[in-house]
Parts: C-alpha cells; structure tokens; sequence
C-alpha cells in the first residue's frame, strides 16, 4: 500500500542538487513517459466493445452472500469473429480481486448485443452502492478459463446492482404476472424492514419469463422455489434447460400450477422439462366448482369460488413410489390435486388449480395454501391488516417494532477458524515477552544490585535481548504449522432411494507458503456423467458476514475462476488461511443409515430397524417422524406447525456407534430404548430450539437447527405483551433446509460427526491435505404419501 506523499518545491537551482536527485528525476519523467502510452491505448481500445446490463441477478435481484447471475450484452464494432475473454472482478474478504471469467465467441454486427452469463459469489458486504468491474478482453490460444486472462484491453466498465435484498430474506421466483398469494410472505408493517408475525421475510420476484432463466444453476441458487404461472417451457433454451434441471437436483423446488388452457405440460414433444414431471396422467374436469376446494385456498368464508371453471386432478401409477409420485394435497373425494415427484435433493410438484387463473386473484391465503405445499408456518396477513394492527376478525396484533435477532449461521466461522493453534502461539508469545521483560528489566538489576554487579547492566541487557530474540525466533518456528491443512464445516444431505448427496462445507485452508496455491475438487471416473446429471460444483472465496468491514492484504492481487465450471481456484497465499464455500453434489460419498422394514402400521405405529456404518459414532443423533399434514378447514391461530409429528432423542444424548441398531418400534412405545428421551411433536422440538435451555448459545444446536429453520416458533402475534422471543434468522444457509418434507410422510435422522476428515476428494496444489471439522448428516427416508382430509371429514 502506498503511504501519503509529500510534494518537495524544487530548488530554483538545479545545479546545486545532488547528481543522484537529478537522476531520479529524469527517470521519474521517462517512466511517466512511457507508462502514459499504454493508458492511452487502453481508452482507445475500450470502444472495440460495447457492454452493457442485462440482468444483474434473474429479475434484476440480487441477494449478498450468494451465487449470482449477471447477464451481459456485448456489440463488437470489430470486422471479424474473435475470442475474447469477459471479465468481472469481486473483491474476497483478502482484497484479493476473484475473477470470474468466460471465453466467448463474439460475432460482429449484431444489433442487439450477444448474451453472455457469468456466475459471481458476492461477498455479504454487497449493498445497492457497489460497483464491480466488468473487463473485455482480446483472447489468445494460451487462455484458460481458470487461468487469468492478461490479454489487450477491448472494453472496461463498471456495473451496479438493480436490487440488493437483505441477506437474511429468503427468495421465491415466480413465472408470469400473478404472484398467486406469495406476495403474502414479503408483507411487512410500515416503517419496518422485518417481519411482524413470522422469523424471516420472503421476496417474490415475479413477471419472470422462461427467456430470462440462466444457462448454470448457480445463477438460479438464490431461490428456494420457482412457481412456474405462465410461460411455454418450449421457450428455454437448451442450456436454460439444463441448468433448471441441475438447480432442482441440489435442493431447489418447481412448483407448476396446470392453466386452464393452452397447457403442454402433458405433452413430450412440446415440454422440454418432461422427463422430470411426476408420472402421472393429468385429468381434466370442465365446468368444475372449486367451492369444496375453499379449505385448500382460504380460511374465510368470503365471497363464492369460481362455480363453473376447468380444474386438473392427477391419476397415479399403481406401482409408484413415494419418490416417483406423492400425493400432497386431495380433494374432498380423493382427487390428488397436488402432486410431487422428488428428484434428487428437489422436487418438481403439479398443482391441478390454476392459481394464477383472474378468477383466484386475491383468493389465495398463503398460510392456507403454500405453507401445506413449501413447509412453512407462521400466520400471515395482508398490508392493510399490518397497517391497522389489526386483523379482519377484529384481533389485535401485537409486533415489536425493533425485534431482536438471532442468527442460526453465526457460528459458522468460528466453527472453521484455526484458533487453537493461534492460541498456542498467543500464549507462548505472552509468555516469553514476560519473562523477557523481567529479566531485562526489573527482576535482572535486582540480582545485579544484589551481587554488586550493577556496572555489567547495559552487557547483561543486552545479552538477554539476544537470548529471548533466539527463543523467540525458535519458538515461533517451531510452533508454525508447515503442513498445508483444512478444516470445515459441512451439512450432508441423502434422501433414501436417491443416488446422490449433496454438500454445503464452509472451509478454512492454511497453506505454508507464499505465492499461489491451487484448491480443485478431484473428478471422479463419472466426472462426465455427473456433470450432465448435477452441473459442476462450485467452490468460491467466502466472508463472515458478521464481518463486513474487510481487513484486506497490502499486496492485493486478482486471480481467476471459471464462472462455467468454477472446481479449481489457483488463489494469492500469504502463508495464512483462505477461507472458501463449497457446493458438491454427486455419486454417495459416505454410507448412511440402511433400513430394515421400516414404515408405519395401520394403526400408524413406527416400526423397523435402522444401522449405519458411517467411519464414527453419531452425536447429537434426532429421529423426526412425519405422519403427515394437519387436517384442512379451520386453522388454529399463532402459526401452529401444519404437520402431524413425533420427535425423539433415541440415545438420552449419547452416541449412536457405527453398527448399533437402532429398533424404531421401541422409540414410542413403553418399553422404549434405555435412556430414549422423547421431545414430544416436532413443534414442542422447534420450540425449544429458540426458547429453551441452552436455546441458541450452542454451536452444534444452531447448526443442527438450519435442518428446520422456516419452521421454528415463530412471533407470537396474539401475547397481551410484545413477545421477548427473538426473530430466528439464516444469512449464510438459506435452501438448506428440509422443510418440505414436512408436508408428506417421512422419517428424519440427522446426527453429527465431530472430528471428521472432509468427506469430499479435495487436493492443494496436487495433495491431499489433513482436514478435520464437522459433518452435519441430514438423512431423509420418504414414507407412502397421506394427504389431509378436511377437519369435517377427519372427524
């Protein structure tokens, strides 16, 4: 870093000056010379390219902290096709500048620009004031996407976001105009920016069209959900295609409602996304009344539904599976009305009402409709109720207007970060500076004085320094690392009956040296496959986001990442810890739990046996069970969990050993499992994961909590008193969550490995480094589907 400099008036005589000075000069006026030239150039050069935004995020959102697509549009005003090399700078939490770049083929001429997508990881201290750095470059034949462009200059300029949203809001996408009731989750009070009756808000960015959607999942990540209102799918690109279909096997959820009319959904040839709808026959009711449906859409009574209407049920393969196809939700005779398909960690769900249909508008209570088809709670209302305080049956609600919160994801970097062997290090500092300074000091003129030896003061001072300037150079070789090592944290997902998994690690990389390192994700011999299964994964520089003042290095420096296939990160290294995110999905990693004639009997008891051979014993282990949805009709007021459930402790707390059975039919019944502890409903589980005992002070609580966050308690909207409870937040793990089983039969293990090496093939610069941290395991296993009846019907 350049220090301030001071201007010095020249002496009016030059020739009383020092040779030396005036040498400095004249080369001072050769270096500015000819180091203006090229900055000249490069301005001229800069007209070769036009650039411009398309979309700075898909629907012009963005969300900090997150994977991002930015839409480019380039005019080449050249006379031939030639590579070039587009570029976009995000500065890391180092100062280092992380490149994200792409080889594109431009073709002169085109008036309306070419497309061009690029993926950055933005840094949580994004805001709507940022600006990043978008670079045009001439491309050589030496270029490499992961190997930093230095070509000439065609283009440069700056680009800023259209949206930042708060990195603790969640994000739904909505195809077509009509938001279908979503909007409902965004609704807060005047004056405020959280929500008054539920933990965390949900932005709908809507009047989305199939033409707008990326050609890479990473530019679909920020959200949890796409509901698909209007659009033909024959209109995405193959690519578009592709990447949709990747972003639903690592987690995310297409929610498609049937329209009335002009509907290819059913047809192959028109519906490039066929081959991932459930295998249903789709049914089509004319002049149908949706009056009965009302405990579906709305909790008042209202004016009528549309009587005379087109509505789709679903007709089920007899022989499918809970995977292939779930009915979610049925009408009062039985008709599936919602039905789901899970594909890998995703799912693709059918809705036979067309909810973006004119005659619905307004008729669609989210906390009626979507919580029962997204796994979500917490009672919703309209503006005009939070604007009065008041709902439309005459309740007071009562909000703090400056809640606290808390967020689940805090501990993430302390989960990662070497301080153990920085303590050491603090410790023996502290210690030999003490000793130091009495010896030199205080403690050594005693003696001195004392042996009548005061005169040898300046020879022993000194010759302490140069004892403890030993010890302390030893000492502090001695105690640095000289191994590179990593350590982590990292969520594991499976779904029984999937052949996947999927990862979220949060990494801390110590590497011994100076210079450049490189990070990259090993393939497999089914690299290929995998790749057109899942995409590629992805791994990125990654911040605190409770750090957003950014302590950078003096010696910044760019580096490059393949915004196609961003798997290897080469990377500036100062003999300190990198710390970086990573996204994998593909072929099992580790065994999970192996079931043995598991299901639920029908008088609905649990049986079966579970073991797992993971490489430790389990910590933490809880077993969730979902019988199914709540009954339709009258909804309990103070955002009661919509899900019928069971939670239990089966190890009092203790370990589950590798190879232990776990008998499932004990855990509810009398004779339950020595030291079994039963939690209960799921909701008395979530509620005392924000109000009781240790609540959210425990690191491996928090972290075991992100399984269930839009679930947790939420706001008690009805207390005579505001409620102290804090709002219960995400910043770092939103769409790693399992709340939409939540909505259909299942079993739920999830357990901790602690002390765990990093389950996925990592290497640094060639190596297998050391790692150890935690392994969150998340283990889902699909029971048969039981949709709700309605409350008149249960009784």
């Amino acid at each position: 870093m350049l220090g301030r400099v001071r201007t010095i008036a020249p002496y009016r005589d030059w020739r009383r000056r020092p040779l030396w000075s005036f040498s400095l000069a004249v080369l001072v006026a050769f270096a500015a010379a000819t180091l203006g030239s090229p900055a000249r150039a490069e301005a001229q050069d800069a007209a070769e390219v036009d650039v411009s935004v398309d979309a700075f995020g898909v629907g012009g959102v963005v969300r900090p902290g997150d994977w991002t697509g930015v839409r480019l549009l380039l005019r080449d005003h050249g006379t031939a096709v030639r590579n070039v090399v587009v570029q976009l700078a995000v500065r890391d939490e180092d100062g280092d500048s992380a490149t994200y770049q792409r080889i594109v083929t431009l073709n002169p001429g085109l008036a309306q620009g070419q497309g061009v997508w690029l993926y950055p990881r933005l840094p949580f201290s994004f805001s709507q004031t940022s600006q990043l750095l978008v670079t045009v470059r001439q491309a050589s034949e030496r270029d490499q996407p992961d190997r930093l462009a230095t070509g000439r200059k065609l283009a440069t300029t700056t680009i800023a976001p259209q949206q930042v949203v708060a990195a603790s809001e969640a994000l739904i996408a909505v195809l077509g105009p009509r938001t279908m009731g979503l909007e409902q989750y965004g609704a807060t009070p005047p004056g405020m920016d959280q929500p008054a009756t539920t933990n965390e808000l949900v932005r709908v960015v809507a009047d989305l069209t199939p033409r707008q959607l990326p050609d890479a999942w990473m530019g679909l990540w920020p959200f949890e959900t796409i509901v698909w209102g209007r659009g033909d799918p024959a209109e995405l690109t193959p690519s578009a295609r592709n990447a949709l279909a990747h972003w639903i096997r690592r987690g995310g959820h297409l929610v498609i409602p049937i329209p009335q009319l002009g509907s290819t959904w059913h047809e192959p040839a028109s519906n490039t996304l066929y081959d991932l709808m459930p295998p249903v026959r789709i049914l089509r009711h004319e002049g149908a009344n949706l009056e009965p449906l009302r405990p579906l859409l709305t909790n008042h009574p209202g004016p009528p539904l549309p009587a005379h209407t087109i509505l789709h049920t679903f007709s089920l393969p007899p022989d499918a599976s809970p995977l292939e196809a779930a009915v979610i939700l049925a009408t009062t005779d039985g008709e599936p009305v919602v039905v789901r398909r899970t594909i890998g960690h995703g799912a693709v769900t059918l809705v036979g009402i067309d909810l973006a249909s004119s005659e619905l508008l307004g008729r669609i209570e989210a906390d009626v409709f979507w919580h029962r088809v997204l796994g979500k709670r917490g009672d919703l209302f309209t503006l005009a109720e939070l604007q009065q305080q008041r709902t439309l049956d005459g309740q007071d609600i009562n909000y703090s207007r400056l809640p606290e919160v808390d967020y689940l994801d805090s501990p993430v970097a302390a989960a990662i970060n070497k301080s153990a062997s920085a303590g050491v290090g603090v410790v023996f500092g502290l210690f030999v500076f003490s000793a130091y300074v009495l010896l030199a000091g205080p403690v050594g003129f005693a003696l001195l004085s004392r042996l009548d030896l005061r005169q040898h003061a300046w020879t022993v001072f000194v010759g302490v320094t140069a004892v403890f300037t030993v010890i302390a150079w030893g000492g502090a070789r001695a105690l640095r690392p000289v191994k590179p090592s990593i350590n982590h944290l990292t969520l594991l997902d499976h779904v029984y009956g999937q052949d996947q998994q999927r990862l979220r690690s949060w990494l801390s990389v110590f590497t011994p040296k100076y210079g450049v390192a490189t990070l990259a994700m090993e393939e497999a011999p089914s690299a290929a496959a995998e790749a057109a299964d899942f995409g590629p994964n992805a791994l990125a520089p990654w911040d605190d986001p409770a750090e957003l003042l950014q302590k950078t290095f003096p010696d910044t420096q760019p580096y490059a990442v393949d915004t196609r296939s961003p798997q290897t990160l080469r990377y500036p290294v100062r003999a300190t810890v990198k710390r970086l995110q990573l996204d994998w999905t593909g072929r099992p990693l580790l065994p999970m739990p192996q079931p043995l004639n598991v299901g639920l009997a029908p008088n609905g008891a649990l049986h079966g046996v579970l073991q797992h051979s993971l490489p430790a014993p389990l910590q933490r282990v809880r077993v969730l069970l979902v019988r199914g949805q709540t009954p339709l009709g009258v909804q309990p007021e103070g955002g009661p969990l919509l899900a019928v459930t069971r939670a239990w402790d089966p190890f009092g707390g203790k370990e589950w050993p590798a190879g232990a059975p776990l008998d499932l039919s004990l855990l509810d019944a009398s004779n339950r499992n020595p030291g079994a502890r039963t939690l209960e409903s799921a909701a008395d589980y979530f509620r005392s994961v924000v109000s009781g005992g240790d609540a959210l002070r425990s690191t491996p609580r928090r972290i075991e909590a992100l399984a269930w966050a839009p679930l947790l308690e939420p706001p008690d909207w009805r207390a005579g008193q505001l409620s102290r409870q804090p709002l219960v937040q995400r910043r770092a793990g939103h769409r790693m969550d399992l709340a939409r089983w939540f909505t259909q039969p299942c079993l739920i293990v999830v357990g901790q490995l602690a002390d765990a090496a990093f389950p996925a093939p990592l290497t640094l610069d060639g190596e297998s480094p050391a790692s150890d941290g935690r392994i969150v395991v998340r283990w889902v296993y699909p029971l048969p589907p039981a949709p709700p009846t309605t409350l008149e019907a249960g009784r």
